[in-house]
């Protein structure tokens, strides 16, 4: 994924979703194996083990090789602005986490 791609994320428990490709040098990453995938936005962290009900999704049916699915403006107490977005992603030859970004975010909260 490479770094200072503009997203836009709605503000609020939208089912609005934004759709990230992981990837080193250049290829997809298989994320079979991960256990946990953590964001931070701005200083505001959330935290996925890909269940049902977590922000972040991946290894989901019909998903591409490296692809994560996330809800970033449910994310509690995020606001309006411009953001940054990182990603870390744990699995067990990487126990301390890769990190991923930065992201570059605007948050719209609407009317």
């Amino acid at each position: 994924m490479a770094g200072n791609q503009e997203e836009v994320v709605y503000v609020g428990d939208y089912d609005n979703t934004n759709d990230f490709r992981l990837e080193s040098d250049g290829v997809a990453l298989p994320l079979d194996d991960v256990i946990q995938i953590d964001a931070n936005v701005s200083g505001l962290d959330i935290s996925s083990t890909n269940q049902p009900a977590d922000l972040i999704r991946w290894n989901v049916l019909g998903f591409e090789v490296g692809e994560i699915h996330c809800r970033l403006g449910a994310i509690p107490s995020l606001s309006g602005g411009i953001k940054n977005c990182w990603f870390i992603v744990f699995d067990p030859t990487n126990p301390n986490g890769v990190v991923f970004g930065p992201i570059d975010l605007v948050a719209i909260e609407l009317p």
